[in-house]
């Protein structure tokens, strides 16, 4: 499997110039925005995102798959790579994120608190892996072109159901006390269950894609 990852390594090698330039456009713009620093984990789980499907898109460019196919090397074992790549990147851009975020608590002392170095970057990260998630599996059964198009329904669903959460809570009368004991609850818990249901979503999306996938005809 380890084999498997480095070639998504060398994949994305080739490209290494124009993500490179990304990355300094991205921690140049979190220094001279002002609380840009906040949202560079924001910056690099949308570079992690751009990562993850160039590897599908190279994948699909070259039919790799077919080739794949006749190595000693099982659907489930090239279905797994692909999950721990990712897990991978999602990985560096919470190191990255939060080392930014250091920095700029240094920088900028009114930018950035000591609270938000970490929980910015735990947070985008759990947003991500819920897309990728959603994404994986899309990208297995239809490919990276019109996997794209499956994240960017899913992005405009999201916004119009945020839109229409916001809606709803702003012409509803809540109950006081039962709103605080749901933020009492969120405060304590909310964390480990939203982690607890991103995790989940990934594991869940691993099996849905190890099912399209052994299905699949090249």
């Amino acid at each position: 499997m380890s084999g498997l990852i480095i070639k998504d390594l060398f994949n994305l090698n080739s490209n290494k110039r124009i993500y490179l330039v990304l990355l300094i456009m991205f921690v140049f713009s979190a220094f001279i925005i002002d609380s840009g620093i906040s949202f560079m984990s924001v910056y690099m789980s949308i570079l992690c995102m751009m990562l993850c499907i160039s590897t599908f898109s190279y994948d699909d460019y070259s039919k790799w798959n077919r080739y794949a196919l006749a190595l000693p090397l099982t659907r489930k074992d090239i279905v797994k790579s692909r999950y721990v790549f990712a897990l991978i990147l999602i990985g560096l851009s919470f190191i990255v994120g939060s080392l930014v975020n250091l920095i700029g608590l240094f920088v900028y002392d009114s930018v950035i608190t000591l609270e938000l170095i970490f929980s910015i970057p735990l947070a985008t990260i759990i947003v991500i892996t819920i897309i990728i998630a959603i994404l994986f599996p899309a990208m297995y059964k239809y490919g990276a072109e019109k996997g794209r198009l499956v994240l960017l329904l899913f992005s405009i669903l999201l916004g119009i159901a945020g839109y229409g959460i916001n809606y709803l809570f702003r012409n509803i009368t809540i109950d006081v006390t039962l709103l605080n004991n749901g933020m009492s609850f969120l405060m304590n818990y909310g964390v480990y269950l939203i982690i607890l249901i991103a995790l989940l979503s990934l594991y869940i999306s691993y099996i849905k894609s190890i099912q399209i996938y052994q299905k699949k005809e090249f």
